[in-house]
């Protein structure tokens, strides 16, 4: 018998197509070339459609020269490193320039250390990455080496769903976190090879926490798979997993001190809402690419229940699904949620693909193929460019032109060329080129901390009343709201005695003070 090589895992191994001398009929010979030939080519066909697609979205982000959506905060991150500041110090936060960083630094730290341009701040941020975004796709090239046609197909998948391409060249840290989640979830698969593969898993969860803090659904699932293969093992992952952790902890807490468990925990404590939790389930199962890969890996779980622990990667499914079933309703969150989710599918759906020569009948195959080249097609046509990339090449102009005439209209009112502008608008809008000096960085996360009074409002109240800044970057009709109709009447009031209207940014309007 010819032997093949072991499936990543513990899984059983599978036979050749031939055995001994035993003859193969021609016919069944020619039947085994077509199918190959199909699945290479509907695999090929999404890989093509994937990629032009990701590659345009890609290249116009990459380009633009202002922030898309959500990256200042980050950028901001970044900066105070380059300045080398403490980026958790409350002197920071809880007074101007009002900078908070919610989450934990290890891609920070990379990008501050990466050459930065003058023209395009965001550009290394997000090189960074996009490189994350497609090394951690390549992992599935990893656990599917036997059938490099459903690796080809799982790669192509994962960048057909419209969060993955959107924040693939996005300044965040979501894929440095999900790479090396990812990468700890294999290492923990060659549990039986080594007893350094479950230390190197351990390591590169607490990597993936110190990346960006959700990222907990692989040590969890790590371990319940060590739990029901050897305790051993399971309890030395645990000891070197929180370990390194609670060393890392005290160590950032001697480092930076209390600013930073404020910042990287109890900042984060935003409220869990259902119309939020709603709004972003919406968004995914209008998606048919992602309703696919979801019931096709729960469907595998059934018809493969007996392999559901030969490997960790079944956990990770579930588990991660809980994650975002926990998680993402709450008020700041995102579909970014979903990446390891969708990723965490898809290693499953190669794992199970890697027993096709044994399975029953290639006829499921071969109309699950068919079924995603409809669904690939659906959402191909059905999906807009502005629902899967943050700005578009002629959009990206406009915005450029419209932020340069923003910044030198604010200078001309301000009287300055560095104008001290305070923004209480949206995070998108707290860096206009060339930077003047912007306090806050989030407006959306400070507003909710100012309500629930996880920070107090007096010191920034008491700066407008001193007029410290020349300006106030606000929503329209921000100084027209009566004190009832406004959570925070003290700072609206504040804003509405000591400064008046000067500027119709159109979504925007700026303040100057008054006289």
């Amino acid at each position: 018998m010819h032997k093949l090589p072991t499936v990543i895992g513990s899984g059983r191994r599978t036979q050749a197509s031939t055995l001994g001398s035993e003859t193969v009929p021609a016919s069944r010979v020619v039947s085994g070339r077509l199918e190959r030939a199909w699945w290479w080519g509907a695999a090929v066909l999404i890989a093509l459609l994937s990629l032009a697609r990701v590659v345009d979205v890609a290249s116009v982000q990459l380009a633009a020269p202002f922030d898309l959506l959500y990256e200042t905060p980050n950028l901001r991150t970044i900066q105070l490193l380059q300045q080398g500041r403490n980026i958790y110090d409350p002197t920071v936060y809880a007074d101007a320039p009002f900078w908070i960083t919610v989450y934990t630094p290890l891609y920070h730290y990379l990008v501050a250390a990466l050459p930065s341009s003058m023209d395009n701040p965001f550009l290394a941020g997000r090189w960074v990455a996009l490189c994350f975004m497609l090394l951690s796709a390549l992992t599935v090239f990893v656990v599917g080496r036997r059938t490099l046609w459903v690796s080809v197909l799982a790669f192509a998948l994962f960048f057909l769903t419209d969060p993955v391409v959107s924040n693939t060249a996005f300044l965040k840290n979501d894929s440095m976190g999900l790479l090396f989640s990812v990468s700890a979830v294999l290492c923990i698969a060659r549990w039986r090879t080594s007893a350094w593969w479950v230390v190197a898993s351990a390591v590169l969860c607490v990597a993936a926490f110190f990346s960006k803090q959700y990222f907990i659904a692989a040590p969890v699932a790590c371990f319940l798979f060590l739990a029901t293969k050897d305790w051993k093992k399971a309890v030395l992952f645990g000891v070197a997993g929180a370990g390194l952790l609670a060393a890392l902890l005290a160590a950032a807490m001697l480092y930076w001190g209390s600013g930073f468990w404020f910042s990287v925990f109890g900042a984060l404590r935003n409220p869990l809402t259902y119309g939020h939790f709603q709004d972003q389930w919406v968004i995914m199962l209008h998606q048919p690419v992602f309703v696919f890969l979801l019931v096709t890996a729960f469907a595998a779980m059934l018809w493969r229940w007996r392999r559901l622990l030969d490997a960790p990667f079944a956990l990770y499914v579930l588990v991660s699904g809980a994650v975002v079933v926990a998680l993402v309703g709450k008020e700041g969150s995102s579909t970014n949620y979903f990446f390891e989710l969708t990723l965490a599918s898809l290693l499953w759906l190669v794992f199970v693909c890697q027993d096709l020569p044994a399975a029953p009948s290639r006829r499921t195959v071969l109309l699950a193929t068919i079924a995603l080249l409809g669904c690939v097609a659906a959402q191909l046509a059905t999906t807009q460019m502005s629902e899967i990339s943050f700005t578009s090449r002629p959009a990206a102009s406009e915005y450029a032109n419209w932020t340069t005439m923003a910044s030198n209209a604010i200078r001309q009112s301000s009287g300055t060329e560095n104008p001290k502008i305070l923004n209480l608008s949206r995070a998108k809008f707290s860096y206009l080129p060339p930077p003047g000096e912007i306090s806050v960085n989030d407006p959306g996360l400070y507003w909710l901390l100012w309500e629930s009074g996880g920070l107090s409002t007096q010191s920034l109240i008491r700066s407008i009343q001193e007029r410290k800044f020349d300006g106030v970057l606000a929503p329209r009709g921000f100084l027209s709201l009566a004190d009832a109709q406004t959570p925070l009447p003290d700072l609206h009031r504040a804003v509405r005695e000591n400064y008046q209207a000067s500027l119709d940014l159109g979504p925007l309007e700026y303040f100057v003070r008054s006289p």
